[in-house]
């Protein structure tokens, strides 16, 4: 009994630091996080061209709503090359709610890796009780051509 309380004790501290401060405050903020990077056209991995469909899935981590027109930003990387960005708009989250957004005609330029680097409020528009977990980046390999 003693130990549930001391770890209750830990978690309200806990809490209470991330949100600054203030009790009860950070449930007052949504928390955006991307949680995968998926290539879906024309399937694993990416091919040379601009026929290929990624989809990235971000997760609001908090249960306040997320309102409508937060960006989204997909940067494709070939490695040691300048980054070319894709940006997308957001739906409307619910608090603890999930959404996928499709980037099309997403172009390659070479049969490098690709460095995918997805950003969800990049310009740190939505105050939120984490600013620091919005990006996610993995690495893909380039084979072959768009048909």
């Amino acid at each position: 009994m003693l130990a549930r309380r001391g770890m209750a004790a830990i978690g309200a501290a806990a809490a209470l630091w991330l949100a600054g401060g203030q009790a009860g405050s950070a449930q007052q903020v949504p928390d955006l996080t991307v949680t995968r990077i998926d290539v879906a056209q024309p399937g694993p991995p990416l091919r040379v061209g601009s026929c290929n469909t990624v989809t990235v899935t971000v997760r609001n981590l908090a249960n306040r709503n997320v309102p409508a027109r937060v960006s989204m930003a997909l940067a494709v990387e070939v490695l040691g090359s300048p980054a070319r960005t894709y940006e997308q708009q957001l739906p409307s989250m619910a608090g603890n709610g999930t959404t996928t957004v499709t980037f099309s005609g997403v172009a390659v330029p070479d049969t490098a890796e690709v460095r995918l680097n997805a950003e969800v409020d990049p310009g740190s528009a939505v105050p939120e009780a984490i600013e620091t977990n919005n990006a996610r980046t993995q690495m893909q390999a380039v084979l072959g051509s768009c048909p």
